[in-house]
């Protein structure tokens, strides 16, 4: 497999975790408590978004699917610890189940793992 279709693979696996129902998230993760949310959160890092701009000068993804991830990332920035929109209550399992920033997140990346799968499947 290529390094770019790594690259995509990579994507695709990290929308379908963010996007997955809550009882998907936890599914052998439960142990991890509260720190389930830090551990999905920091899955979407800003380094991902040079990966991305560099496919889109490539013209392998669109520009749609940089936006959509960067603002996934901007979302998480904006409700981590220090961040305008933090509330501690976002960061626990019970706010991963039923909190509007989870929701939110989910159907962001539902929609960007529509936009990669036009894509590519």
């Amino acid at each position: 497999m290529s390094f770019v279709s790594n690259q995509i693979t990579y994507l695709i696996d990290k929308a379908i975790m963010l996007s997955a129902p809550y009882e998907e998230q936890i599914a052998g993760r439960a142990a991890l408590g509260d720190y389930l949310t830090d551990d999905i959160a920091n899955e979407w890092i800003d380094e991902d978004v040079f990966l991305l701009k560099g496919l889109v000068e490539k013209g392998i993804v669109n520009e749609s699917v940089l936006v959509m991830y960067v603002k996934i990332v901007a979302n998480f920035t904006t409700a981590s610890l220090g961040g305008e929109m933090y509330d501690n209550t976002i960061w626990t399992l019970t706010g991963l189940k039923s909190a509007p920033f989870w929701k939110k997140q989910r159907e962001l990346a539902s929609e960007l793992l529509s936009q990669l799968n036009e894509l590519f499947y």
